[in-house]
């Protein structure tokens, strides 16, 4: 069985998806369901595969990667599956498919989706799900990578532009300008020393953050620069607004300083106690922990699916240049699937 598992892992990583470049992959992946007696539905490149039959339960994945390193290939060592995408996620596609072809007759749908990497507004989930007619709202395993762990929620996401306006000239003269990254230090210096705030949910701890990640000047290095451009990436815990966290940085950003919000993300719900999802995580001790993270469960749980994330990849080789995911984790994601179907 493992055998076949890793041999679905390699025909998924042996065909490139990056984001919005999933054609390919999702037009192979509908011919090679079409001999399956599931009834199957596309939009754009995302299928989902519904069972003729009543389902009990929903497994959902993206078909999309981040772009390869160059020189990455795909190669297997050590236990280990090489290759761009193994661990985020196509080790949890290959579960999927291991799943959908050895047992057919299973009470599972399956969600294949495009652009999960991308912006949020290109996101392929919420319209592929919206395009399938009566589609229930079952409890759903996202498989991204959690080293077999179940995480649940996610915390949400979003990015604001801070803004700071100062005045421009010439850096032999600065007294005749005003330094906008003078203006800009106090509120790198207040970010620096600000604590993670540690929101509980159910059970389960969230950090809220706040992180610059991007300062620029747009301005020539022997100028003044009259502005400075920050952006911010923002997570906030389940259940929380992202008003105060916005108040936050418009008051020790300073009157100086313009706020844009741009990008939100929701945060996903905590799911764990659903009454599907509850019994079996505590008959197989599966460790419970929060998503410190953004996943496609804020935007499932947004539309009324109970859903976690639980897949075989390790989260920490995400996006990395050599990335790998671990042969034992596949076969125990699948194991422990198969025993919440009831297999």
């Amino acid at each position: 069985m493992s055998d076949a598992l890793i041999e679905k892992l390699e025909w998924f990583v042996d065909q490139p998806s990056v984001t919005r470049e999933e054609k390919a992959l999702a037009d192979n992946l509908e011919q090679r369901l079409s001999a399956s007696p599931f009834q199957i539905h596309r939009w754009r490149d995302g299928l989902v595969a519904m069972p003729r039959s009543e389902a009990k339960l929903l497994l959902a994945g993206h078909l999309d990667t981040v772009p390869p390193s160059p020189q990455q290939t795909r190669k297997r060592r050590d236990g280990r599956v090489y290759g761009c995408g193994t661990s985020d996620m196509k080790a949890g596609l290959a579960v999927m498919l291991e799943i959908l072809e050895s047992h057919p007759d299973a009470p599972v749908g399956y969600i294949f989706y495009d652009r999960e990497e991308g912006p949020i507004v290109e996101n392929g989930l919420r319209p592929l799900l919206e395009s399938v007619p009566n589609l229930p709202k079952l409890p759903t395993i996202v498989l991204e990578p959690t080293n077999g762990e179940i995480q649940v929620g996610c915390v949400g996401s979003f990015h604001l532009d801070v803004t700071f306006t100062g005045k421009r000239a010439h850096a032999a003269r600065p007294w005749q300008g005003e330094n906008a990254l003078y203006l800009a230090a106090p509120f790198l210096q207040y970010l620096s020393e600000r604590e993670p705030e540690e929101i509980e949910v159910h059970g389960q701890i969230f950090r809220q953050v706040i992180t610059p990640t991007i300062l620029n000047t747009h301005t020539l290095s022997n100028a003044v620069p009259g502005e400075v451009i920050m952006n911010l990436n923002v997570r906030f815990a389940p259940g929380q607004s992202s008003d105060s966290l916005i108040e936050e940085v418009k008051k020790h950003a300073g009157e100086k300083a313009t706020v844009v919000l741009k990008d939100l993300a929701p945060a996903g719900q905590v799911c764990h106690e659903d009454p599907t999802l509850a019994p079996w995580i505590k008959a197989r001790n599966l460790t419970v922990a929060p998503k410190q993270a953004w996943t496609d469960v804020a935007q499932l749980t947004d539309m009324g699916f109970p859903a976690v994330n639980f897949g075989p990849g390790e989260p920490a080789q995400a996006h990395q240049p050599d990335e790998w995911c671990p042969e034992d984790g596949l076969w125990f994601c699948y194991r422990e699937l198969l025993h919440l179907i009831d297999l």
